[in-house]
């Protein structure tokens, strides 16, 4: 759990800063008042996010301390859980100790969203031909942070949302932008319906019952 939780966060990172990259080199005609509302909330929340965490991780007993005082008076519970955060997070970073760790880790980081982005611009080249190659890597480090507002299952809405966004600054309107993100966004339904199938065939039958139990089927 503590590796999932630095995971996360290195992936939010990663995002954060291939966005603001390829920012940089879209024309200033591309970037329309959406897209610089969009950019800024996301440096405010993950920019003063990671300055918190890295606080929190220098300054660990003072910020438990603080958390403790402040939010633990208000909400008991979501003070427990955020100190069980920071924890995990701590333990997490343990195994990054190992610069043979470290570089694999960041590595495949790397390899992991750039493939991601290959993949949405295939998709995407397929509807809009010609499109530029970045277009796929801008689209899908929108939609890392799109699919963090609140929605309803399988993130139905904000993904097609951060489509349409991230698209828009390569001249792709918002019917074509539509389609791409609800191709992907099936496939990548699919894709989990498939693999939860294979896991749970192969678990052991005293297991599925529990899970089934666990999840009230």
């Amino acid at each position: 759990m503590a590796s999932v939780v630095v995971e996360r966060i290195a992936d939010g990172l990663f995002n954060l800063g291939l966005f603001f990259l390829l920012l940089r080199l879209l024309p200033e005609s591309a970037l329309s008042g959406e897209l610089e509302t969009f950019s800024t909330l996301a440096l405010m929340l993950f920019g003063g996010g990671l300055i918190v965490l890295v606080l929190c991780v220098v300054f660990e007993k003072a910020a438990a301390q603080i958390t403790r005082a402040t939010v633990g008076r208000i909400a008991p519970g979501l003070a427990a859980k955020l100190l069980e955060l920071l924890a995990r997070f701590v333990q997490g970073l343990v195994v990054l100790k190992s610069p043979v760790r470290l570089i694999s880790f960041v590595v495949l980081t790397c390899v992991f969203w750039f493939s991601n982005g290959a993949i949405t611009w295939v998709l995407i080249e397929s509807y809009v031909p010609g499109i530029s190659f970045w277009a796929g890597p801008f689209t899908i480090s929108v939609v890392v942070f799109a699919i963090m507002i609140p929605a309803g299952p399988g993130f139905a809405g904000v993904l097609e949302a951060g489509f349409r966004v991230g698209l828009a600054p390569f001249g792709v309107n918002a019917s074509e932008a539509a389609v791409g993100g609800l191709a992907l966004h099936a496939l990548q339904l699919l894709q989990m319906s498939i693999l939860a199938g294979v896991g749970f065939a192969a678990t052991e039958p005293g297991q599925r019952v529990r899970i089934s139990a666990a999840q009230g089927l």
